[in-house]
């Protein structure tokens, strides 16, 4: 998906930097979907409840590692690093909400 405008763009760290900001982001998206599919039917409140911890997760786990990488690894201590956590970030949240009301992605 963005394999080729990174690599066009930022060379190989950019590379890097979105495979592993997509595997953060796409985590906490998928463990969100498969709770929302394991209940049935759920009432109104049910899926407020998925969709605000389903942002919870999402930005515990993405937040955590990435921090956890940038301390650990240098080379994620760039700032491109960051945005490409929040292109994804803002992605999969978008995607998950739309799923999560039972609408289908444009």
């Amino acid at each position: 998906m963005a394999f080729f405008p990174a690599r066009y763009f930022g060379g190989q760290a950019a590379v890097v930097y979105s495979l592993v900001a997509l595997g953060l982001c796409l985590v906490p998206t998928a463990l969100t979907l498969f709770w929302a599919r394991q209940s049935q039917a759920p009432p109104p409140q049910h899926q407020m409840l998925l969709i605000f911890g389903g942002t919870g997760l999402r930005m515990a786990f993405v937040l955590g590692g990435g921090l956890t990488l940038g301390a650990f690894v240098p080379v994620f201590r760039e700032a491109a690093f960051w945005l490409w956590i929040l292109v994804f970030y803002l992605f999969t949240l978008t995607l998950e909400v739309l799923l999560l009301r039972g609408r289908r992605p444009a």
